[in-house]
């Protein structure tokens, strides 16, 4: 097989490895001539002192009998012939060198035309002639510092002259660029020979080196470098690292971004690196690291990547694994980056195993691999892998990037990472999609058409990319066909491009991962050969040249955050409410790293952050601070964490609530910001250690909901015990408790006011709370706490209390007695009733609550009006009684009153008229009108009358004729009841008197013919008798005292209206007796009692006195009778009267007998 100029590009990179010892790259200074025997300068034309030896380092190609030009081209006679026509180099800066090693020669020059033209040539051939060593190879070939494919030819009779070509449409050359090809020269022993041969550049080449077969038909006859080594080695059987089938593809992470140079794997990094051994299995102990051992044999463990990358620099604190290797490797953009995330042994591990094997069978016709397994993932537990950059190493192997590999039915290529994915598992389906950046272009979509591994090449084909893609968001699919999947991609790149798409497959720990490439070896043969088709280890060395380098489309983790909402509380403090988080970092590195962290509160409108406090945790407690100008609070700028520990602090974000309509806005989590209590947190490294714009941040949020704000709760009542009523009753105060409770769990800033509604009746005065008089407000009502522009807070769940008192007065005591308002009623028409109070407390958003309380006015009773009764006795006679009746008004107001007076005599007795203060009034229902309903008495003031009732008529009954000045004294005597009605009410007085006795005691007086009294003697008495019936009515046998003189007295009173007889029974000694009885007659007028003598008993011995009421209120009739001395009268007298008035009065009864018996 030949392989053809432009499918070779793949061996750009490859061609950077030296089959030798390590030698200078292309463009470092050539070594002393005269320090190396052996070594000579190419020349034009062999000198015979110096073939073979030491050439001139002016040597230069071609005749140098040309002319000067000709002679500073180095341009032989067949060069000369088409000097006419614009040649691509520079003529006069071709030159060939002695390079640093023995045997290795460098060929050099400058791509001529205008400085950054494209040159128009596709390939560059130069030609070798005269020459007694054949070229072993091209080492490596660069045109400005790039790698450019290239290909040599030994000649073999067939053209005269050996060749070295350059593909330089490969990689798009530009005049002014310099040219630098590194080829080797053996001699037939095997070792390093000097140039011999003459060198011309053909820019008319019929023949290009691409056009013969590349090494395989001519190792036969290429000698060993290695002196005493035999070509007929033994070979070793190459195996193939185990990839086993992954059944199942974990989920990915999307990280997608439209830029695709976004690379935050360039993020400083100064830590240890703990990538753990991998590969011992396969050390063959390299010693001096430059693997130009013939028998290292495949699979070998490389002790790093990039080796040769190292050797332009000398950095301190970063040396490489291998022995003898102590520097540091390139910073910047190299692809062998240094003090980086994305540098060996950080995120994939140093050691690396490199194997070639070939499946089916020996030769070109079967498929032929290389692969570096390795391990990735960083020792993270959320390790995972975003795509990167690898570089296969080696000097002529080429990458194959055929879709069907030497008919294998797939890609030469495979990506395997140990349980994750395995782009050789059946079922995945393999298609090229169109190119961008590079020629080559391959798309596998695994069997569930969910993940897209897209490979494209870079640098020639020397290097790939690696991204892994979402295919479900990028609508392909297996089904598609190779056209269907172009027109998919090309309309994702005009929208917006590819990059949306990329995804990070996980890589836990550290993941074994192992990469493939099919490549143009199978038929390596001889001393190159490792005796199994490929070039052998020192001729292709992974431990120099291979390459990879992971890219981050997203940010490197540098740490864990999680962060947890605890709840809300309240500060007494600061009177402020606080919401608590716990916030949890964790280093995922392997080594100690400062972080910056900065918690930022997005919370709800109702929630403004004032300040945050450290209440918990390693470092920090107590600090306090207060956000800055973006409302983030940095809580440290630079924390040192050690290496995979975790810290915990917990914050307390304090915030005050919103005093307007929003204090209920959005109290809800709802995972957004501005909603609850939604926190952000944000750490990153610190500045030390990689911070700043492009430092990978993590974030973590938190979020509570917030209570809603319920509006404050307010209760009145009475306090009937502080409340007072002052002397009279007519004023006093009423008092109140009014209570004000926070339900909520924060503060809550309230305004108290109260609203006095007493009845009409009465009229308020000062309003006091907790004793201190308060101002009415201009819509009347009274502060009790706090004002709109100053309210007072209450605590969570406190409740504030005031007592509140207001002073009243009763407007008119007399009318509100009649008030239908002094009592509480319930509803509507509550205020103006009694005292009804009622108190309103308001909060922000239009919260309130209203409670209020009443209690009746009790209006005082008033001192009733006294009322007074006496009788007169100035103005009572027989017949006639006076009373005064006196009203007196205790009060300090005027009363209303209606006097009545209501005589009630003893039965027997008629009133004939009555007086009231001396004019007359009329009885009406039995009763004297003495003041009309509705006479006023002044205050302290009386109203008196006098009342004169005349009666006739008599009491014959004495306890009937008796006075009782009671209630129940009616209807005896001369009783009388004044009555004084006032407000409702009334009161009564009596008075009475007894009714004048009409009963008539006798008293007689002995008095001798001279009217001189005569002393009582035990044997004179007298009896009195009825006139008419002759029955004895009474005796003498009481001794009365009239007037300082005794006399004896009848011991049963006489009525008046009758006759009777007065006999003398016994005269005293010496007198005679009445000569005969005397009758009188007994009267009672109005001027009191009246003792008439019958006509014939006024014979001068009986005579009538005068009459005297006694003690117990009898009237006394002192009769005077004069006694006779014995002998004074007729001798028919001298026995007395007696016998004959007896025979008289039994006459009289034997008449009356009669008399009765014929009634």
């Amino acid at each position: 097989m030949t392989p053809r100029r432009g499918i070779l590009k793949a061996a750009a990179l490859a061609a950077a490895m030296l089959l030798m010892a390590p030698s200078a790259a292309v463009g470092q200074e050539t070594a002393d001539p005269a320090a190396t025997a052996g070594e000579s300068t190419a020349s034009l034309v062999p000198d015979a002192d110096t073939a073979g030896t030491a050439g001139t380092a002016d040597g230069a190609f071609g005749d140098d009998a040309a002319s000067a030009t000709d002679d500073a081209a180095g341009l032989t006679d067949a060069a000369r012939a088409v000097q006419g026509l614009v040649s691509p180099i520079d003529p006069a800066s071709l030159s060939v060198d002695a390079g640093e090693e023995d045997g290795r020669w460098v060929i050099s020059g400058t791509l001529a035309g205008t400085e950054g033209t494209p040159v128009a040539a596709g390939m560059l051939t130069f030609e070798r002639t005269d020459a007694s060593t054949p070229l072993f190879g091209v080492a490596e070939a660069k045109i400005g510092g790039r790698d450019v494919p290239a290909a040599f030819h030994n000649d073999d009779g067939e053209l005269g002259h050996d060749l070295i070509s350059l593909d330089i449409a490969a990689i798009g050359a530009t005049a002014g660029e310099r040219i630098e090809v590194s080829y080797l020269l053996v001699d037939d022993e095997g070792q390093p020979a000097a140039e011999d041969g003459t060198w011309q550049f053909n820019p008319q080449a019929e023949k290009d080196a691409f056009d013969y077969p590349q090494p395989e038909e001519q190792d036969r006859q290429v000698q060993l470098f290695a002196a005493g080594e035999s070509t007929g080695r033994p070979a070793a059987v190459n195996s193939a690292p185990d990839t086993p089938e992954v059944a199942v593809i974990p989920p990915t992470e999307h990280v997608g971004s439209t830029d695709t140079k976004q690379n935050y794997g360039a993020t400083p990094y100064r830590g240890p690196l703990n990538d753990p051994d991998f590969g011992e299995q396969h050390e063959q102990n390299p010693g001096t690291n430059t693997y130009n051992d013939k028998n290292y044999t495949y699979p070998i463990r490389h002790r790093n990547w990039c080796a040769a990358g190292y050797g332009g620099r000398t950095m301190p604190d970063r040396g490489v694994r291998g022995p003898g290797f102590t520097d540091t490797g390139w910073a910047g953009g190299s692809d062998c980056p240094v003090y980086r995330v994305d540098e060996q042994g950080y995120f994939f591990s140093r050691d690396h195993v490199q194997w070639a094997w070939q499946e089916k069978g020996k030769g070109t016709q079967f498929p032929a691999y290389r692969a570096d397994e390795f391990l990735i993932g960083g020792g993270r537990s959320d390790g995972s892998w975003q795509g990167g950059m690898y570089s296969p190493s080696g000097t002529n192997a080429r990458m194959d990037f055929a879709l069907n590999y030497r008919r294998t039915g797939k890609p030469g290529f495979q990506i395997f990472v140990d349980g994750v994915l395995n782009t050789d598992d059946p079922g995945w389906k393999y298609v090229q999609v169109p190119g961008i950046g590079g020629p080559l272009q391959m798309l596998m979509i695994s069997p569930d058409d969910k993940l897209g591994v897209w490979l494209n090449s870079a640098a020639g084909v020397s290097t790939f990319n690696i991204n892994f893609l979402n295919l479900e968001d990028m609508g392909i699919t297996r089904s598609m066909n190779q056209a269907q999947v172009n027109n998919q991609w090309n309309k994702i790149n005009r929208e917006g491009g590819v990059g949306r798409f990329r995804v990070a497959i996980p890589t836990p720990g550290w993941t074994r991962t192992v990469i493939r490439v099919g490549t143009t070896e199978g038929g390596v043969a001889g001393e190159v050969s490792d005796g199994n088709g490929f070039y052998r280890v020192n001729s292709y060395n992974g431990y120099l040249h291979a390459k990879f380098r992971p890219l981050w489309y997203a940010r490197t983790e540098f740490f864990d955050l999680e962060k947890f909402f605890q709840g809300v509380g309240h500060d007494e403090e600061s009177g402020r409410d606080f919401a608590e988080y716990d916030i949890k970092v964790t280093n995922n590195t392997d080594l100690d790293t400062g972080y910056r962290l900065v918690d930022r509160p997005e919370f709800t409108r109702a929630a403004r952050p004032e300040s945050i406090e450290v209440v918990d945790g390693p470092s920090g407690v107590g600090w306090k601070g207060v956000p800055d100008q973006d409302g983030q609070f940095v809580l440290f700028e630079d924390r040192t964490l050690a290496a995979g520990a975790t810290e915990t602090y917990r914050v307390r974000v304090f915030f005050d609530r919103a005093l307007d309509e929003t204090v209920n806005a959005e109290l809800k989590c709802t995972g957004d910001p501005a909603n609850g209590l939604f926190n952000r947190v944000i750490v990153s490294p610190a500045e030390r250690d990689g911070g700043g714009n492009t430092a990978p941040v993590k974030e973590a949020t938190a979020c509570g909901s917030m209570e809603p704000v319920e509006g404050p709760e307010i209760t009145k009542t009475h306090l009937p015990e502080q409340s007072t009523v002052a002397a009279g009753g007519r004023s006093g105060t009423v008092a109140y408790r009014v209570e004000v409770t926070n339900p909520n769990k924060s503060s809550l800033p309230v305004v108290v006011t109260d609203s006095p509604a007493f009845a009409d009746d009465v009229e308020t005065g000062r309003l006091t709370v907790d004793g201190t008089e308060v101002r009415p407000a201009a819509d009347g009502t009274f502060p009790v706490a706090g004002t709109t522009e100053e309210p007072v807070t209450i605590e969570p769940g406190a409740t504030r209390g005031y007592t509140v008192v207001v002073e009243w007065r009763l407007r008119d005591p007399r009318g509100a007695k009649q008030s239908h308002r002094l009592q509480c009623v319930i509803g509507d028409d509550a205020a103006g009733h009694g005292f009804y109070n009622a108190a309103r407390v308001t909060a922000p958003a239009g919260m309130e609550d209203e409670a209020d309380a009443c209690a009746p006015i009790e209006v005082p009773d008033l001192p009733a009006p006294k009322i007074e009764k006496t009788t007169d006795p100035e103005q009572t006679s027989r017949g006639q009684i006076s009373y005064e009746v006196t009203v007196t008004n205790p009060a300090d107001v005027e009363q209303e009153v209606e006097v009545t007076d209501r005589p009630v005599f003893a039965e027997g007795l008629k009133i004939s008229s009555v007086l009231v203060d001396g004019s007359p009034v009329e009885l009406r229902d039995g009763a004297i009108r003495l003041a009309d309903a509705g006479t006023t008495i002044p205050a302290g003031g009386s109203l008196r009358y006098r009342v004169t009732v005349d009666y006739s008529g008599r009491v014959t009954d004495p306890e009937t004729a008796a006075c009782t000045a009671t209630a129940a004294g009616a209807g005896q005597g001369l009783f009388n009841e004044a009555t004084v009605a006032f407000d409702g009410d009334e009161a009564s007085a009596w008075a009475c008197d007894d009714v004048p006795s009409d009963r008539v005691d006798i008293a007689v007086a002995k008095t001798d013919t001279d009217g001189n009294a005569l002393a009582i003697e035990a044997d004179h008495a007298f009896e009195i008798h009825d006139a008419e019936t002759g029955e004895l009515v009474a005796s003498f046998t009481r001794v009365r005292t009239l007037e300082g003189q005794s006399y004896l007295s009848t011991d049963t009173p006489l009525e008046p209206g009758r006759r009777y007889l007065l006999i003398e029974t016994r005269a005293p000694h010496g007198f005679e007796l009445m000569p005969a009885p005397v009758a009188f007659e007994i009267a009672y007028p109005d001027s009191g009692a009246e003792v008439t003598l019958a006509e014939g008993a006024r014979g001068g011995l009986v005579t009538v006195g005068d009459s005297t009421v006694d003690e117990d209120d009898s009237t006394v009739v002192l009769l005077q009778v004069a006694d006779v001395r014995k002998g004074t009268l007729p001798e028919s007298g001298g026995a007395g009267v007696a016998w004959w008035f007896v025979a008289a009065l039994g006459l009289f009864g034997l008449a009356a007998f009669a008399y009765r018996r014929r009634a």
